[in-house]
C-alpha cells in the first residue's frame, strides 16, 4: 500500500471527470501498477502538518501501515489558513 498525506494539492476532488480541481494524489494511481500497490489518499483540503497529526489522519496510517508499504507526505501552503491559526513559538 502507498499511503499519501497532504493538503489540497494532494487530496481527492469528486467527481474527477467533471471537477475543476484535482489533487496529484488522485491522479497518482494512474502511474502505479495496481497489481503491486493499492493507493490510500489520506490528504484533505486546507490541512497543515499539525492538523494531519492531531486530526487522526496520521494515527490511521500508523495503525495500518506495515513493512513494505510506503508513505508520501506533502504540505506547505496552508499555514495562513484561518483554521490553522495556531503557530509555533
Amino acid at each position: 500500500t502507498i499511503y499519501i498525506g497532504g493538503d489540497s494539492t494532494v487530496c481527492n476532488y469528486y467527481p474527477l471527470d467533471t471537477s475543476v480541481q484535482a489533487g496529484w494524489g488522485q491522479l497518482f494511481p494512474k502511474f502505479v501498477d495496481p497489481d503491486a500497490f493499492q493507493i490510500r489518499n489520506m490528504a484533505s483540503s486546507g490541512q497543515c502538518a499539525r492538523g494531519f497529526r492531531d486530526g487522526g489522519q496520521l494515527e490511521a496510517i500508523m495503525k495500518y501501515i506495515k513493512p513494505g508499504d510506503l508513505f508520501i507526505l506533502q504540505f506547505g501552503i496552508n499555514d495562513t489558513n484561518p483554521k490553522n491559526s495556531t503557530t509555533e513559538e
